[in-house]
């Protein structure tokens, strides 16, 4: 081959080489395309894409433009960027798209906390559960909104919010709390005056004041010569205007020397006895008085007297005498004393005055005394009775009174009552004047004992079904009520309950049998009332009593024929006639326990022996003439529905 052909075949050669080259570079961008995925990184927020780096730290991934192309199955890329925390984010071929989103947290920032103030302090930041007493705190704290709150015992309470920019950068913050103060106002009089407050006099404007408190707890005083110091704790707890108004000193009292020649001579003061001459004593001041001096023998003086502040007063007067002679007698005669000092015996004419007191005494009467009036001056004579100290009890004690709901009436005892007992031969006895229970013990009265409330619709009936010692239990308490000694006294021995009676008890108790009878006869005694209040059983008075009549007839075998009242069953006590004494129900209704035990026995209280006790009187049940005797008495053990009770007291 020529030299010719050599060179024309190599520069073909070379042709195609270059040409294959040249295929090939611009194919293998082309391949690659197709053997990777072109993936665009996306980070947010918009602050960390600004500025992000972003490096392959596992797999294989090129620059493509402004994307990624991923050769491998998966790349592990790591991303930066100035204020955010470095992010690896996972990139897998086969599962996501051509995008990937990555969320970069920003760092936290470091803030600083000033509390500008002198006063103790609790700075809390709730979200993170943090707390601070110094007046500068240095937290690290992530991007966000926060709330700051403040208290302190001299602070307002205080919450304020703050947003933390985070991504590294310091920030700086200044709270500035409220000192709690409270704005107090009030007026004094009298204006002139001393206000004393924070350890300090305060100074006023003609007597008003406006005084700037710190919290806590505060003495207000205020004090004038002649005044009471007004003393007053005021607390601040949170700023507020506290006005407490006028403040009016209430004047001291002052002191009253009064004195009389001749000394002892009582002393009214507006009207009202405060002592006898020399006296000393306190009055309110900025009052107007009439002062009365009175002594026996001796002309009243009547003076005025007006009382300043701070002002004491000193007086002293003179007594004129002025004497009238009274005619004063008596039954039967006595000892006559004139203010405390003896003057005779009556009959006596005496000279007294207008205030004097006079008191009689004699010889087993009670002692009567009385302080002269111009009525007994103008009547001249005067006859006082006396009366019997045994009887004097009597006298005074009010006709009738009620305890707890049970209306009592005074009965006047007698001396000889002769009566014949059932088993027991008669005697005489002395019935003591006695307070009785107008009727039975009502439900009512005896729901109170008992702690119940509220009203019954049979309140008024007699209380039935009870026990013995419940009744005499009713007694003690009713007694207590009054302030009175109980009669009845109960005792535990080995555990078991003993009753007896106190002899020196001044309270209430059942009535004995000697005084059932001398109720139900009227005192008049069994030869002369052998049935109740001397009534004849064969012709029964109409509203004699609640007894077994007509209306009952179909319930009872006995009933009594002539007779008919509107009640088959207990009646409201006090429904039909009272006794000669003014007693109610001791005819039917309900019988009634006694106090005496159903031994035989003389005594006035009974035997005290036995298990059973004497029940007396007539129900609503009975219906025979012997029901009706003064003298019906039973023995019983235990309660029945027609049993009920009265109480007596004796009157000392």
């Amino acid at each position: 081959m020529d030299q010719s052909l050599e060179s024309a075949l190599g520069r073909q050669n070379r042709r195609f080489l270059i040409f294959g080259a040249f295929i090939i570079l611009i194919s293998l961008p082309v391949g690659i395309l197709f053997l990777g995925n072109a993936v665009e990184v996306k980070v947010e927020p918009k602050e960390a894409a600004d500025n992000f780096v972003i490096e392959v730290v596992n797999g294989w991934a090129l620059p493509y433009l402004e994307k990624k192309l991923v050769l491998s199955n998966g790349v592990d890329f790591e991303l930066s960027s100035p204020g955010f925390e470095t992010t690896v984010a996972r990139y897998d071929k086969d599962a996501d798209g051509l995008e990937l989103i990555v969320e970069m947290k920003s760092l936290p920032g470091t803030v600083e906390l000033a509390v500008d103030t002198p006063h103790q302090f609790v700075l809390r930041v709730p979200e993170l559960n943090i707390e601070s007493r110094e007046p500068r705190s240095v937290f690290t704290m992530a991007r966000g909104l926060y709330v700051l709150e403040l208290e302190g015992p001299q602070l307002e309470p205080l919450t304020q919010e703050i947003f933390v920019e985070g991504r590294g950068s310091p920030q700086s913050f200044i709270i500035k709390p409220e000192r709690i103060g409270a704005q107090l106002s009030f007026e004094v009089a009298p204006k002139a005056a001393k206000v004393e407050m924070l350890r300090e006099t305060i100074e006023g404007q003609n007597g008003e004041y406006r005084i700037r408190l710190p919290a806590g707890r505060h003495e207000l005083r205020v004090s004038a010569d002649g005044y009471e110091d007004f003393v007053k704790q005021i607390s601040v707890a949170r700023s507020e205007a506290i006005s407490l108004g006028l403040l009016s000193l209430v004047p001291s009292l002052i002191q009253f020397d009064l004195r009389t020649s001749p000394s002892n001579a009582a002393v009214l003061l507006d009207g009202e006895f405060v002592g006898e001459t020399p006296l000393n004593i306190k009055i309110k001041p900025l009052h107007h008085y009439e002062v009365t001096l009175k002594r026996a023998g001796y002309a009243a003086i009547k003076k005025s007297i007006d009382a300043e502040v701070g002002q004491n007063i000193v007086k002293n007067y003179d007594l004129e005498q002025n004497l009238h002679t009274i005619s004063l007698s008596s039954s039967p005669v006595a000892t006559v004393s004139l203010n405390g000092s003896p003057v005779g015996v009556t009959p006596s004419e005496i000279r007294v005055s207008e205030g004097d007191r006079l008191v009689l005494r004699s010889e087993g009467y009670a002692e009567e005394g009385f302080t002269v009036a111009a009525s007994h001056l103008d009547e001249k004579k005067n006859h006082i009775v006396l009366i019997k100290k045994e009887r004097k009890a009597f006298v005074d004690a009010p006709e009738q009174k009620t305890i707890a709901g049970v209306k009592l009436r005074r009965l006047e005892g007698a001396d000889n009552f002769s009566t014949a007992m059932q088993g027991v031969s008669p005697g005489t006895f002395k019935i003591p004047d006695l307070y009785v229970s107008e009727t039975e013990v009502t439900v009512g009265a005896y729901s109170s004992f008992l702690g119940k409330k509220g009203k019954s619709l049979d309140a008024s009936h007699p209380i039935t079904g009870v026990r013995w010692e419940d009744a005499v239990r009713f007694c003690n308490w009713l007694s207590q009520k009054e302030g009175l000694q109980p009669f009845y006294r109960f005792d535990s021995v080995d555990g078991i309950e003993i009753g007896s009676t106190d002899s020196k008890g001044a309270g209430y108790r059942l009535p004995t049998l000697v005084e059932w009878l001398f109720l139900v006869t009227d005192g008049k005694g069994l030869d002369d009332a052998p049935y109740v209040g001397g009534m004849d059983p064969r012709r029964l008075p109409r509203g004699i009593g609640n007894l077994a009549g007509r209306e009952r007839a179909a319930e009872r075998g006995f009933y009594f024929q002539d007779y008919k009242d509107e009640y088959l069953e207990m009646a409201p006590v006090k429904s039909f006639r009272p006794s000669g004494f003014g007693v109610f129900d001791l005819v039917g209704n309900a019988r009634e326990w006694l106090h005496n035990t159903a031994g035989p026995s003389d005594n006035y209280f009974g035997s005290g022996m036995g298990m059973e006790h004497l029940v007396v009187g007539s129900s609503y049940m009975s219906g025979k003439a012997a029901d009706l005797k003064s003298a019906e008495i039973s023995k019983e053990l235990f309660s029945a529905e027609d049993i009920g009770f009265r109480v007596v007291r004796v009157i000392r």
